[in-house]
């Protein structure tokens, strides 16, 4: 007899997502958890499987729109590109002076 309730793992397994996006998307509301015994989530299989069969519920997750993904860079790279606009900035102005 296959259990009714499922890990963490064993979900992001079944549905081949990482720890980090599959908690991302409970933390959405995409996939719904139950709580046992105060912190522990376990997810109800059936759920999980009809979320997995849902036409291309994954795809439009992992591959969301171009802004979904250029806000994603932009808060985790937001330093890299200042400082790279800064040294850009820089070698501008000292070419400007040189010429």
């Amino acid at each position: 007899m296959r259990k009714k309730y499922i890990s963490l793992d064993e979900a992001a397994e079944y549905l081949n997502l990482s720890h980090r996006n599959f908690k991302k998307m409970v933390r959405q509301k995409k996939i719904k958890a139950y709580k046992v015994a105060g912190k522990i989530l376990r997810f109800d299989r059936e759920e999980i499987e009809r979320f997995k069969n849902r036409e291309g519920a994954l795809y439009k997750f992992r591959y969301g729109g171009m802004i979904n993904r250029l806000s994603d860079f932009w808060k985790y790279s937001d330093i890299y590109i200042i400082f790279t606009l800064l040294i850009i900035a820089c070698i501008y102005f000292i070419f400007k002076i040189v010429s």
